[in-house]
């Protein structure tokens, strides 16, 4: 297992896959401005664009979350291969006995 490009691959899920969701829902949330005046008119419209608004920043947000889960989960798996190589290594002073 190549441990380093691991560690590569968690940084960038988490330079070059969180900031283009983040943005994403900042200007989701930023979108809120024509909940300020609904009219009789637009009533339906004001509320299927509500829910729109809702579901999707929910579902920017688990994207996100499931970005840095995915990078957490390799670094973990990095540092358990790791761990593990170490613990399973035989020492050279074992021959020497």
């Amino acid at each position: 297992m190549d441990r380093g490009r691991v560690r590569r691959l968690a940084e960038d899920l988490t330079e070059q896959g969180v900031p283009p969701l983040a943005q994403a829902l900042e200007k989701i949330v930023g979108l809120r401005v024509i909940e300020a005046s609904p009219t009789a008119f637009t009533l339906s419209l004001f509320v299927a664009y509500t829910e729109a608004e809702g579901y999707l920043a929910q579902r920017v947000r688990r994207r996100l979350q499931r970005v840095s889960e995915a990078s957490a989960k390799l670094m973990d798996g990095r540092q358990n291969w790791k761990r593990g190589e170490d613990a399973s290594t035989v020492s050279p002073e074992t021959f020497n006995a």
